[in-house]
């Protein structure tokens, strides 16, 4: 997530489907985090 944050930093993209994109996978890391999947 750290290096995500500082390619975001190098890299600046302000373009809508690159941040719903972004909201998207941050989304699914908090889903994935607090509900893993059962097995």
């Amino acid at each position: 997530m750290d290096t995500l944050i500082e390619w975001c930093q190098q890299n600046p993209i302000d373009t809508p489907e690159f941040g719903l994109f972004l909201g998207i996978v941050i989304v699914g890391m908090i889903i994935f985090k607090f509900k893993p999947p059962k097995k």
